[in-house]
């Protein structure tokens, strides 16, 4: 047998030897691998914390009720300070900012009324002021209305009219005039006495449920007003105007075209010549 030959046997066994072991070593990795037991799955305990949002949309200024509020559990780096956790703990309160619905109610954001007037906390829009009008017409006298409700101010003012006839001639006559002031106002809040019975104090006599119409006496209503609206309402109270109050329906959205009344406007209304 040639070299040649001897050397080409041995370099094939070695081969096939290195191939045997390669495959026995492949072999045994996968065996290995087999035999290793399963990670164990890590499970990350996410903690929450239960807080009040808003169910819907609620405007400031709003009494809340349960129907307003719902409950969900966020994480709890998602939960801001002045969280509140059960709805009864924010329902009866007075909204101070406008919510959209989903939105977290925080403490710093309610008013907490009394227990007698239910109006204490007055809330204002950075672009009103709180106007003073005091109850003197049939509908605040009888305490007929009520904070939220919807009402028009009417006023009656004398005013001085100044005519010149064709000779020149000048004559000031006082009419007296009534007009629209104000539509569309929102009552605010409420300054009331409460009337309580011989020997009882007003907490005795409401124990936190509301006072009947016969227990309050309606002293002023205050208004949120644009500050120049407020100054017009300044002007005709000092000038000695009388206001009169007219309640709308909740749903009343619109405004209506109103024509100042005046002596001469009923002559034309009804006819008359002369008025008695």
């Amino acid at each position: 047998m040639s070299s040649r030959l001897r050397i080409g046997i041995i370099v094939a066994i070695i081969g096939f030897v290195l191939i045997v072991l390669g495959g026995v070593a492949v072999f045994r990795l996968y065996q290995q691998t087999l035999d290793q037991p399963e990670p164990e799955e890590v499970v990350v305990e996410v903690i929450t914390e239960q807080v009040v949002v808003a169910n819907r949309d609620v405007p400031l200024g709003t009494l809340l009720t349960n129907d307003d509020l719902t409950t969900i559990n966020l994480p709890v780096e998602f939960a801001t300070r002045d969280t509140i956790a059960n709805v009864e703990d924010a329902a009866g309160k007075i909204l101070k900012v406008d919510l959209i619905q989903g939105e977290m109610v925080l403490v710093h954001n309610l008013a907490d009324p009394t227990a007698v007037t239910h109006d204490v906390a007055y809330v204002l829009s950075d672009t009103h002021v709180l106007f003073p009008l005091p109850a003197s017409d049939l509908l605040g006298r009888e305490s007929l209305i009520q904070r939220g409700d919807i009402v028009d101010l009417y006023a009656t003012v004398q005013t001085t009219i100044e005519t010149i006839d064709e000779n020149e001639n000048r004559t000031e006559t006082t009419e007296t005039v009534t007009f629209a002031s104000n539509q569309r106002l929102d009552i605010t809040a409420m300054v009331v006495d409460i009337i309580t019975e011989e020997g009882t104090t007003p907490a005795e006599g409401d124990e936190g449920e509301s006072l009947s119409r016969g227990q309050i006496n309606i002293k002023a209503y205050l208004l949120a007003l644009d500050p120049q609206d407020a100054l017009i309402m300044k002007y005709l109270k000092d000038v000695g105007a009388v206001f009169d109050m007219v309640l709308r329906a909740p749903t009343s959205q619109g405004y209506f075209n109103l024509t100042p009344v005046t002596s001469e406007y009923l002559k034309e209304l009804y006819g008359l010549e002369i008025l008695p």
